[in-house]
């Protein structure tokens, strides 16, 4: 596997692109049919990378000080598991996020915050 594909370093990309308000870039890390989830109940909040891009596009254009810093990191395998502490959207909220990671495109992302 070729270190731009490895799962850690995808998911580095999306997380810069996140943090520079990139919607295509970001959108561009994500599998065409990746699901992102909800941590606590698996409720989906978006299939597909077309509406991961238009739901991230519009958090963008919404908040434009947002920003993603990764305060601890576990990769093994397919998955990499982020604490992330987010701020640009009014009081700072801790997030947890699990990603699933093949081919060099992001598949699957289950999320959960602490506000």
């Amino acid at each position: 596997m070729t270190e731009d594909r490895h799962p850690a370093a995808v998911v580095e990309r999306q997380v810069d692109a996140y943090n520079d308000g990139d919607t295509g870039a970001f959108a561009d890390c994500y599998g065409e049919d990746a699901v992102v989830a909800s941590l606590d109940d698996g409720e989906r909040l978006a299939v597909g990378r077309e509406q991961i891009e238009q739901r991230w596009g519009e958090l963008f254009d919404a908040h434009a000080d947002l920003h993603c810093e990764v305060t601890d990191e576990i990769a093994l395998g397919e998955f990499v598991a982020h604490r992330e502490r987010v701020t640009g959207m009014g009081e700072p909220a801790e997030a947890l996020a699990v990603y699933r990671v093949s081919d060099g495109a992001i598949r699957q992302v289950w999320l959960g915050y602490d506000e």
